[in-house]
């Protein structure tokens, strides 16, 4: 980052060209972020590779959701301001 009197431009970017058009290239895929409404909070890739880990004993699980889930909604949490039409779930049990 380049800082300078305010009567000159300023140069800054958090990414160079090549990562930026790797980032953009998953949040417009309709099979990653992008939605029918919007980007997603997550992406759809979890609805069939969920990101499984276990901490302490415990094995916790964030897979994606449409919607119009059938889980109870006390453990799915509506994502992106229900604009996207998903939602990301989170549970957790023990061993």
């Amino acid at each position: 980052m380049r800082w300078a009197p305010s009567n000159e431009s300023v140069d800054s970017t958090l990414l160079t060209d090549d990562k930026l058009r790797r980032v953009l290239g998953y949040m417009l895929d309709e099979k990653e972020f992008l939605g029918p409404f919007g980007i997603r909070s997550l992406s759809l890739h979890h609805r069939d590779q969920p990101y499984v880990f276990s901490l302490d004993g415990t094995v916790h699980r964030v897979d994606y959701e449409p919607a119009e889930s059938s889980r109870d909604s006390s453990v799915a949490t509506r994502t992106g301001a229900g604009r996207s039409g998903s939602r990301s779930t989170c549970s957790s049990s023990a061993r």
